[in-house]
């Protein structure tokens, strides 16, 4: 699990327009999870990106926590985007 996703954490590339790739970097604090290990513990991550359950400190599974970032960093990426269609048209 990454348990850091994060728009600094992703790197795109361009150099292909038809097929943009999209990279996930910066694995410091990411460890190999497999179904049924015991939940992470403690606060993990950037606040600002982090699943409810991991900012309030208990225990908690780092696999929906993922999914909870890479849903926020989709919906911030998605309104920079609209933002930026509507200043510059």
């Amino acid at each position: 699990m990454h348990r850091d996703i994060k728009p600094d954490n992703l790197v795109a590339d361009f150099t292909t327009p038809s097929s943009i790739k999209l990279y996930v970097i910066d694995f410091d604090i990411a460890k190999r999870y497999s179904k049924g290990d015991p939940w992470c513990t403690g606060f993990l991550g950037t606040a600002q990106w982090t699943a409810p359950e991991v900012a309030d400190g208990v225990s908690w599974d780092p696999m929906p926590a993922d999914i909870w970032a890479i849903a926020a960093t989709l919906q911030h990426l998605a309104w920079v985007s609209y933002l930026g269609e509507l200043t510059h048209g």
